[in-house]
């Protein structure tokens, strides 16, 4: 029994003494800062706070930020910069060291190269990896469809729903006659400038931008070959894009623009009423009921049921089809048509075939 107890205490001292074995560097340095001379003491208690400074900085740096399992969106404004973006961060959830921040968005010159638009990143990034996403990740731009026929009441929706942008600004401008004028656009109205196309656009992007940028587009859709038709046609850009908003909104069936055309520039040869149903639509703001008999007594411009020629400016925005069927029409004819009511027409040379066209339709129709 007694040898027993030598041989449990036996091992209890010698896990004791290997226990304390790591124990020892403490010990000296309890020693050395006890008896030590004072610069000894000096350089150990530097060394230790840098070590703990290493150590706290280590971890700083290196902690995620944000919910590991949560995606982030954050959207960078185009007039933006790091402390901006520092501030969006916070709003979405992202709380950075603000210290931490500055100095990693400088040593990569992320700071630099913010590009605007919005960006999605999964959280759990780290100071470092924050600031390399904004300066190498492609931003996501807000894309905007515009239809062809849309008038600026309908397209402001749009744009203000797609980018978002000030709709306030953005209205006050698009009723601005300088600024439209400043533009190089002589027309009543931005309607039918704003060309009809699939943009991208910087979110909060400025309205004046891209009321800018979407005329631009309009210019740039004219080649030289149409620029030159037009002054052989003798007709202002205003007018042209007037008929090609009036052949936009007839025409359901695209391979009948041409032909559409044809018989509005036979009309205007001869000096006659466009007699154009959608012009009377839009002097009456728009309607979501059938057009009616009464309709066409409304005293407006833009009705050409009572004034002679081209209304004083387009009713939407023409695609480029539209503008080009504008300038090069068919060799006809023609100058009357009547819908069938499955997007295409008759088309007819004397009033006479007009009047039996329309008597066709309409039994067609009442029989459907």
């Amino acid at each position: 029994m007694k040898r027993l107890w030598e041989i449990v205490f036996w091992i209890i001292t010698t896990l004791a003494v290997f226990a304390l074995i790591p124990l020892l560097p403490f010990v000296y340095l309890i020693r050395w800062l006890v008896f030590g001379k004072w610069y000894t003491k000096a350089v150990l208690i530097l060394a230790f706070i840098v070590i703990a400074a290493g150590i706290y900085a280590y971890f700083q740096v290196s902690s995620p930020l944000g919910d590991t399992h949560r995606e982030y969106s954050v959207i960078i404004r185009p007039k933006d910069d790091a402390s901006d973006l520092r501030q969006r961060l916070a709003d979405t959830g992202i709380t950075t060291d603000r210290r931490l921040y500055n100095i990693f968005m400088k040593y990569t010159r992320a700071d630099k190269s913010l590009k605007p638009g919005r960006y999605h990143f999964k959280g759990g990034l780290t100071h470092y990896e924050l600031a390399m996403h904004f300066k190498n990740s492609s931003p996501e731009l807000s894309k905007v469809t515009i239809p062809e026929g849309k008038t600026i009441k309908e397209i402001i929706p749009l744009l203000v729903q797609g980018i978002p942008t000030d709709s306030v600004r953005l209205v006050s401008l698009l009723n601005d006659p300088s600024f439209r004028k400043g533009l190089g656009i002589d027309a009543p109205s931005f309607d039918g400038y704003l060309f009809p196309e699939t943009y991208s656009f910087y979110p909060y992007q400025e309205p004046d931008d891209v009321i800018r940028e979407m005329v631009n587009m309009f210019k740039d859709s004219f080649s030289p070959e149409m620029n030159d038709k037009m002054r052989s046609l003798k007709m202002s850009l205003n007018e042209i894009v007037t008929l090609a908003s009036m052949i936009e909104a007839e025409a359901a069936d695209g391979s009948e623009r041409e032909l559409i055309s044809s018989v509005y520039h036979n009309r205007l040869h001869k000096g006659w009423k466009m007699q154009c149903d959608p012009t009377v639509i839009y002097a009456l703001g728009g309607l979501d009921r059938p057009l009616l008999r009464t309709d066409l007594d409304f005293d407006s411009p833009y009705n050409t049921y009572l004034y002679y020629g081209l209304p004083p400016g387009p009713i939407g925005a023409p695609g480029l089809a539209s503008l080009k069927a504008a300038l090069f029409p068919a060799q006809t004819d023609y100058y009357f048509f009547v819908a069938t009511g499955d997007g295409r027409h008759i088309f007819t040379t004397s009033l006479s075939q007009h009047n039996t066209a329309v008597s066709r339709t309409k039994r067609s129709r009442r029989s459907n």
